[in-house]
């Protein structure tokens, strides 16, 4: 199996889950390089030059890891996507009032 590469990578945790929130993808299969959220840490540790392996069966190396003084607002959008396709998925609505809810715990979970 692949081993993708995250650099400038942070944990990022969401109803107990935890997630990585990489600037920079390098050698998926699916996805091009720049931004991503994984899918849910399975097993690994989460440091520097270690591998984790996520729910969708994805081994992650870890490079760099996001210095803490640097805010993790790039993942924001792909936030706002992942929450889009759960709606749709729902076939739920998404009103002003959802949106804004899941602003605030988007918001809670960069700012850690």
């Amino acid at each position: 199996m692949t081993t993708v590469k995250l650099d400038q990578w942070r944990v990022i945790g969401l109803s107990g889950m935890t997630f990585l929130a990489a600037k920079y993808v390098y050698e998926h299969p699916l996805i091009p390089e720049g931004p991503i959220i994984t899918s849910t840490i399975v097993s690994g540790e989460a440091a520097q030059g270690c591998v984790v392996v996520t729910k969708s069966g994805t081994n992650y190396e870890l490079l760099t890891p996001l210095p803490q003084e640097e805010d993790c607002e790039f993942a924001r959008g792909l936030m706002y996507e992942r929450a889009s396709r759960n709606f749709q998925k729902l076939k739920k609505a998404m009103t002003l009032k959802r949106l804004e809810e899941i602003d605030k715990r988007i918001t809670e979970i960069l700012n850690g």
